[in-house]
Order: structure tokens, then sequence, then C-alpha cells
């Protein structure tokens, strides 16, 4: 029987969830405050919005590129080389530009904040495994390599395709060589889709090599026993949150100092975090 490459599972008590979360090692996470919405990155979401076509988003991406390299030294000193598209997008991301770059963390439990943060009904946490988003590369190290062999070939093989010299469906693990204070404190990365003509999940379902309709679908069983082992292998997992259970969560996730104050540094983030005073656990 084939292997499922994609479960979609209800955690109703918190302890299950954060059970799962360690059972997942090795996967990238992403929080969202809706367990209806799908994965897309800002590029996509701003196209969608004005009526973009989709066939258009290359040039546009390179057109969003180029201006904000000619103008970016009237505000920062500190560059990327003018030849790192991935440095150059991350830092586009970083300062709300639309970007193909979408917003992961190796943390399950900062996927959490974000997920609950400011979630108003059922939220969710995306996760990738690492081995399926890392497809792109050799994804093997031999007794002389180490994590950072197999980083740098991620992001050779990326600027490939930010570059336009390589398209095709997939969808792709990655760190910039020099993270900004936010990404690092936030144990972050991003996933980036190889085919900027199809949606994020048309992507990640090629990649699957299933249909994008499997990944769509919003029904999720409960969790079962014995689901944290499972899942280690799975390619992709979606753990959907229930709003019951987000008060317990955020107030354990500040016991762990996981908050807004700790991940954006700042005077902003201590400001954003009072928020949770107004939750209420019982």
């Amino acid at each position: 029987m084939r292997k499922r490459s994609f479960v979609q599972i209800r955690a109703d008590r918190w302890e299950d969830a954060v059970a799962l979360g360690k059972g997942l090692a090795g996967h990238a996470f992403r929080g969202q405050s809706n367990a209806q919405w799908l994965l897309s990155t800002t590029v996509e979401r701003t196209a969608r919005r004005y009526g973009f076509p989709d066939g258009g988003l290359r040039n546009r991406e390179v057109v969003l590129l180029n201006n904000f390299q000619r103008r970016a030294h009237h505000y920062i000193n500190d560059l990327p080389s003018i030849d790192d598209r991935l440095e150059w997008l991350a830092l586009m991301q970083h300062h709300g530009a639309p970007t193909r770059l979408l917003d992961f963390t190796h943390s399950f439990y900062v996927a959490a904040f974000f997920a609950i943060e400011s979630a108003e009904q059922d939220a969710a946490i995306w996760a990738l495994s690492s081995d399926f988003t890392m497809g792109h590369t050799s994804n093997h190290l031999n007794e002389t390599q180490t994590m950072l062999d197999l980083e740098n070939e991620s992001r050779e093989v990326v600027q490939v395709y930010l570059s336009g010299c390589r398209t095709r469906p997939c969808v792709m693990l990655v760190e910039p060589y020099r993270m900004n204070a936010r990404l690092a404190v936030q144990q972050g990365g991003f996933v980036v889709p190889g085919d900027l003509g199809k949606s994020f999940m048309e992507n990640l379902a090629f990649s699957l090599e299933e249909d994008v309709t499997m990944l769509t679908a919003h029904s999720a069983r409960p969790i079962r026993r014995g689901d944290a082992a499972r899942m280690f292998n799975t390619p992709v997992v979606k753990i959907v949150l229930p709003k019951e259970i987000h008060n317990q969560a955020v107030w354990e996730l500040d016991q762990m100092n996981v908050n807004a104050a700790s991940l954006f540094p700042g005077l902003d983030g201590f400001a954003r975090s009072l928020h949770t005073w107004f939750r209420d656990v019982e």
C-alpha cells in the first residue's frame, strides 16, 4: 500500500499537539491563524487581490526586485551583494514587500505561537519534512561533509531558480547565508516555489506527486495513539489547533519565553505582547 504523503490531524488538547510536534523533529513549520487557509506566498496573494495574471509573475518579480535594489541604499547601508537574489528577497520580505518566499521556522513552538497569537477561529500548523523540502539538493552527506555543505548547496540551487535560469514546480527549503536578527530569533527559513506560474499549493502537490485537491480538503481526523511516531517520515502534516485550546497554549508558550516580546525584539514586540494579558486561562 502506498504510504500517505499528506495527513491532516486535529489536536483537541494542547498536550497532544506538543507531543505531535516533538515527533515531527526534522520538519519545518508554519503557523496560520485560520485553519481554512491554504499555503500561499505574499506575491501570489497580492497578484490575486489585484487580478494580476499568474503568467506575468516572473516578470513582475524581476521588476519589483530591480526597483527595490535601486532605492534600498536610501534607507539602509548594509546591503546584500547585488547578485544575491535570495538575500535581497529576504530583505524585501522582512520589510513587507510581496515575494515568493514563504516564512517557515524550525521550531514547532514558534509556529504554534504565530498560529494562535491573533486567531479568532481554529488555527493550523503546517509541517513539511526537511528531507522532502531538500529534494532540490543531493540530500546526502559523506563523511567529510556537514549540514553547512547541504545548506550551501540549497542556496546555490535556489539562486538558479530565482535568476530565472530554471523553472520547475517544486518547493525548496532554504536559509539566506546572512540572517537578520528577527529571522535568527525565530529560527526561521523560507520555502520557495520553483514555478511562479503555479500557485504554492500546485508546486507542493507536484512535489508530492499528488492531486492538488488532496491538499485543499479541510476535514481533519482526531489524533490517534502512536501518531507522533508515525508522522516522523510523513512529508506534509497539517495540525489543526481548535480555538478552545488557544488560551492554554499561549500561556504555556509564554512560560517558555515564546511570545511577541522575544520573537520581535524591541519596544514594538513588547507592546504587541501586552495583548495576551486579556486571555483568560482556567
